[in-house]
This record gives structure tokens, C-alpha cells and sequence, in this order.
């Protein structure tokens, strides 16, 4: 069975932060532990990938 989004997200940001404590973790690090927590939850994909700053910076500029 399939977890919430919200499960998926608390497990993702306890990870994230236990991993933070030791490691420096950029952008590509996380998209890969939230991939990584979403298909062990029975997603096929993360729905929510966090974006580069530089793509959204150029969104707010257009």
C-alpha cells in the first residue's frame, strides 16, 4: 500500500536533516533522497522534486 504525501514527506526531512548533521548535502543529494523515499513508498516517482534556484530565478524575471 502506497503512503501519504505527508508520511513520505515527514521520512524525507527526517533523513534529510540526519544526513545534513554530517554531510553537506546540495540540491542533487536531496532529489535523489526524495526520489529514493517516494519509490520505497510504492510511488513510482517523487511529484515534488525540488527546483534549481537559477531555473526560478529566470521564472520570476519573465
Amino acid at each position: 500500500m502506497k503512503k501519504t504525501i505527508t508520511e513520505v514527506e515527514t521520512a524525507i526531512e527526517n533523513r534529510i536533516a540526519e544526513l545534513e548533521e554530517e554531510y553537506e548535502l546540495d540540491i542533487y543529494d536531496r532529489n535523489d533522497i526524495r526520489e529514493e523515499e517516494y519509490q520505497k513508498a510504492g510511488w513510482r516517482h517523487d511529484p515534488f522534486p525540488e527546483e534549481l534556484e537559477e531555473e526560478a530565478e529566470e521564472e520570476e524575471e519573465d
